[in-house]
This record gives structure tokens, sequence and C-alpha cells, in this order.
């Protein structure tokens, strides 16, 4: 759980076992490929410990001679052979995780792990072979196979092997003439169990890819339970003109802005209008900018709407650097048609509309409590939009969620809304703070990631941004992470996670690097379960940490600047649960000195979130979705 690399050493003649761990386990006979899986697993799953070395001590001969291949080499002789064989060791491998992991959240982990290894270095090598080899009866019982094989996983599973989607969708697209005419219904039928399994963060994630025509192909072939919309693209990519480099970047360049320019005002100011006409359907969409999956308090409610609400249906626009005219117009009709829309920040696509009654539009802004000012609050300070612009930006709010009664003015203000359509029913993805399952997980498999954090108290440094859109790329850490290494280094470890905002200026000196981390790409919330210290500054950051009442401490070297930039809704000074430092001195000294006061912590969380239960997606989607 802690090393999933582990997964990838299935082999047991480079092993040496403890016989009591071992004496126990069999191999199975009926399978000739990857019957050592199943016996490396459970050893693994029953040992205590597990130790590496680091020298070659086995040699692999690779026989030329065809009619003498070895088992491991029978993949290219026979690839069905091959293929049959890991279906049915995957079959006897995935309840030894079952029964060996009781931690609910590991064992997903984990399984995704093993299937994501057995997919992309087993699977996937036999695939091609079978594919190419052309043989209809073997393909008819691939593909059935595959069938059974997504069909017998859950949708948390299936949703997070990106090899396996790609592998069903524009992988076998690409190779669809290769697929005998026998077999092709066959295909078709898994297709369609692909799709239906697909969450909006792993379609997004498959139209990000460099063949988003060949999955919407797919996706029309599953939906119309027809191979023609495969043939329809194959028949135009086949077709396509090839333009010469001089000419494209001349003339297809420019046509493109043209083109960018005119789809964006077919798609707003006359498609939206007239999709706005039809009927509202039992339809929820999700729109983000700030994900390309399905993340954060998004991802927690919907797991809760699979729950509440299965007969509604669900579909998501996340980030994507570009979208066709085709599917900007099926974003603006699933808009125009839902019921409701869930947004999780600003939302470019959305500014200046007008959705119009029987769409309820749900802000579940991304940061927890109130802090520093921003919407309509910050208007005339350094950093903050025009009025104008915030107007167009959150005109179609109908409810504002937020995490207690005492923020609700000032989100009614942030976002111009009524009082009354701001409801304090908490922040969803605070909820995994509440699972002790979750975060056993965490703490284990950042162990395993980062070996040098353990036995130390974890330090985060976690600042907000500076300046506007254009400045916040850059940041200039004043933080001396040599000092902290002299002064802390024996019983601390430092993480840095910067604002997802900061792209560059963060870097840690070579040789602190069993001291320092940078884990701004990890998820925040993670970071802080295994944070003992928290050291921030205006961000909001602190309202998710304080839930589990640990020291915070406020580094605000450039207060009074920060002040005329964006300001805060509290008076800082008062309103921070723990101590203001200026310098790195003071940081060091209020570390050592262990000057925190937990009960303040304690007393700001309790007046931050009315509901300290873990359940405010569940809260949500009971409330607000009728």
């Amino acid at each position: 759980m802690k090393n999933p690399e582990m997964l990838y050493t299935l082999g047991p003649c480079n092993k040496m076992y403890r016989a009591d761990v071992v004496k126990e386990i069999r191999f199975p006979t009926s399978i000739k490929v990857a019957e050592d899986h199943p016996f490396v697993l459970e050893a693994y799953l029953k040992s205590g410990d597990i130790y590496t070395v680091d020298e070659i001590i086995y040699n692999y001969r690779a026989r030329e001679d065809e009619g003498d291949v070895s088992l491991s080499q029978i993949v290219k002789s026979d690839p069905y052979v091959s293929f049959k064989d890991i279906i049915e060791s995957t079959k006897l491998a995935d309840p030894l995780f079952k029964q060996y992991v009781k931690n609910p959240i590991a064992l997903g982990k984990i399984r995704t792990d093993y299937y994501d290894r057995i997919v992309s270095a087993d699977i996937w090598p036999a695939y091609k072979g079978i594919m190419m080899e052309g043989n209809a009866g073997t393909q008819v019982k691939m593909f059935d196979a595959f069938y059974d094989l997504v069909d017998s996983m859950d949708l948390n599973l299936y949703n997070s092997l990106g090899v396996l989607q790609r592998l069903l969708t524009f992988e076998t697209i690409n190779r669809y003439t290769f697929i005998k005419e026998k077999a092709r219904p066959n295909y078709l039928r898994v297709l369609k169990l692909a799709y239906s399994k697909l969450d909006p963060g792993s379609m997004n994630k498959l139209l990000s890819s460099a063949y988003p025509q060949e999955v919407r192909a797919g996706q029309k072939a599953a939906n119309r339970n027809s191979v023609q919309p495969i043939y329809q693209r194959l028949a135009v990519r086949k077709a396509a003109t090839i333009i010469s480099a001089g000419y494209k970047k001349i003339v297809v360049g420019t046509w493109k802005k043209v083109q960018d320019m005119s789809r964006n005002f077919y798609a707003r100011r006359i498609a939206f209008p007239i999709y706005k006409l039809s009927q509202k359907q039992d339809k929820i969409v999700f729109l983000t900018n700030k994900h390309n999956v399905l993340a954060d308090s998004f991802k927690a409610v919907y797991d809760e709407v699979l729950k509440q609400k299965p007969d509604y249906e669900v579909v998501g626009y996340l980030k994507q650097p570009k979208r066709s005219l085709r599917e900007l117009l099926s974003l603006y009709k699933d808009v125009a048609t839902a019921k409701y829309v869930f947004l999780d920040d600003y939302y470019r696509q959305m500014y200046g509309l007008t959705t119009g009654t029987g769409t309820e539009v749900i802000q579940l802004w991304h940061a927890a409590g109130a802090f520093k000012k921003f919407g309509f609050s910050s208007i005339g300070y350094a950093d903050s939009n025009t009025e104008h612009f915030e107007r167009g930006a959150h005109r179609n709010y109908t409810k504002v969620v937020v995490s207690s009664s005492e923020i609700v003015p000032f989100y009614a203000d942030a976002f111009d809304v009524p009082e009354v359509d701001v409801k304090p029913l908490g922040v969803p993805r605070t909820d995994r703070f509440f699972n002790e399952d979750y975060k056993d997980f965490i703490k284990a498999s950042f162990l395993g990631k980062y070996p040098h954090l353990k036995g130390k108290k974890i330090i985060t440094y976690a600042p907000t941004f500076r300046g506007g859109p254009g400045e916040r790329q850059n940041f200039v850490m004043n933080l001396n992470i040599r000092r902290l290494a002299e002064e802390l280094g024996d019983e601390y470890a430092l993480i840095l996670k910067m604002h997802p905002s900061v792209t560059r200026g963060v870097g840690v000196p070579f040789d602190l690097q069993e001291f320092a981390f940078n884990m701004s790409r990890e998820d925040i919330n993670d970071v802080l379960i295994n944070t003992d210290i928290l050291i921030t500054d205006y961000s909001s950051v602190v309202f998710d940490f304080s839930i589990m009442e640990k020291p915070v401490l406020f580094y605000a070297y450039d207060l009074e600047n920060y002040l005329g930039e964006r300001n805060f809704y509290y008076d800082y000074e008062e309103f921070v649960p723990g101590p203001i430092v200026r310098t790195n001195d003071e940081i060091i000294s209020a570390i050592e000195t262990n000057d925190f006061d937990l009960d303040k912590v304690r007393a700001f969380k309790e007046r931050f979130f009315d509901d300290l239960d873990g359940k405010a997606a569940e809260r949500i989607v009971r409330e607000l979705i009728k």
C-alpha cells in the first residue's frame, strides 16, 4: 500500500520468503501465464515487512527458437492463451486484496494500482497481438472477456483506470479495421458498457487526449448501438487533406482565430437562447476550469448524487485547453436544459449568460470560511475586478453553499445574492477530515512516497498568491529553508505547498532535499492530514486545517501591502487563531517554544463550521436537489 511500484515485480524467483508466510500458499494449476501473480501477491499481503536489495541476482534468457519459447514469451506466439490466463489470474488475485486489506480506502487504491499494472504491462501486449493476428474467433472471445472484466468493476475502480478506458475507446477505434466482421458486434457491446460507466472526469480526460474525435465517434456508436459513427470518423480521417506547413501557418492560423470568435458567438448568442426554450430535464451539470477530473467538492457531491439521485443524468464540462463548436454547443445545451448546475469558482463560459427559470445554479465555492475579500466585496482594491465583470460572472447564482451561518452576509455581498439563498450546508471536500480510514491511508501512502518523513514532525508552508492574474505565477519565497533546516532539521521536515496559481519561484536546494519537499502538486487536504504545524499567511487553508485542531503560524511579513491589495472581512490581527510572525527567526522561536493555543484553534473551527460531521456532500444533495 505504501509502495505500489512493488506490483511491477510479481515474479516469484527473484525473492526470498520466510517459510511461515508461504507454506500455505499454492500456485494455481489451471493457468500457465501469470500463474505466479496470485502467489506473490498473497505473500506480499501476508508479510509484515518487505526488504529489497539493489544487486543483480537473477538473469533471464530470451529464447530465439519460436518453437521452444518460454512461458514468459508465449504472448508473442499465442497471444490469446496469454490473454485468457491473465484474465483468469486477475479473478484469483482480486479476492486476495479484499481478504487482507481491511481499510476500504487503501483497498480501492491498491486494486487501482494492481489493475493499472495488469492492463498496461500484461493485457495491453496480448490485446495488440490478438488484434494484429486477425483471428475472428479469438477476437470475439477477447471482447467478451473485456465485457465481463468491465462489468465486474465498481464505478470508482473503473473510472480510476485511464489505461483501460483508452484501450477500449480510441486505441481500439484507431485499430478498428483489424477487427473482423464477426467480432464487431462484440466490440460494440463492450463499447456501450465502457461509455455507460464513465464519469464526467474520465470522459474529460479522454477528450483531452490526442484523439477527441475518435472518443466522440465511440460515444455516438455506443448511444446509437451502431458502428456507423466509427466508420464515418475513419472515412473522414482517411480523406483529410494534408496542407503544406507554410500555407497552414499563414492561412489556417488566421482562419482558426476567425473560427474561434464565430463559434463562441454562435454557441452563446444564437444556440443558447434557442436551447433555453426546451423543457428542463432531470440533469445535473458540473462546470469547472480548476480541474480536468472530478476532484475536491465536485467528487464528493457526485458520489452522493449516485447514491441519492440515481435517476438523474450527470454530465461534466471540466478543464480543457480547447473545445470544438460541437462541444461548445453540447455544453450550452446541457446548461440550458439542466435542472441543476454546480460551479466551484468563476466559470468563463457562463459570463454574461442568463440561464432563466427552472435551472438552479449552485456555487460550491472552492474555499471554506471567509478570509480575504473577493467578488463584489473586493471592488476598489488593487487586486480586484471591475463591477461589470463581477456582475457578468455571478448573475445566475440561485444558491451559494458556505460552511457556517456567520459568513452568510459576506458571501451574499461577494456574489450579490440574497442572504436567504446562501446556505450553510458545509464544504464537501472537508468530509475526508472526518474519515479515519482515509486519514490512515493517506498517512501511510505519504511515508511510502516520501520515506525521509518517517519519524519527523511535519511543518507545511502553504501561502496564498500575490498580485493580479499576470503576477501570480511568480512567488518570492521569504522563507529561509536553510535556516529552518539548521535549527529544526533534527526533529522536523518541511513541506512546501504553493497556491495552484504559483508555477515559478519555488525550489529546494539540492543538499536540503532530505529536509524540505515541494509538494505543490499533491492534494492540499492530503498534505494537511500529514501536517503537524501549518505556516500560512492570508490563505483560507486555515479553515480546513482548523478541523483537525493543530497548531497554525501566520507568516505575515507583508501584511500592510496585502491590506491595500486585497483586505479582509475581519481584523486580521484579532481574527487569526495563532501567532503572527514577521521574520524567519520568529518562526523558529515560535516552533521551538511551542507558542500555540489550541483552544483558540478549536473555537475558530466551531465558529466557521456549523456541522462537524463529515456529511456536507450528503446534506447538499439532500437539501438542494429536489
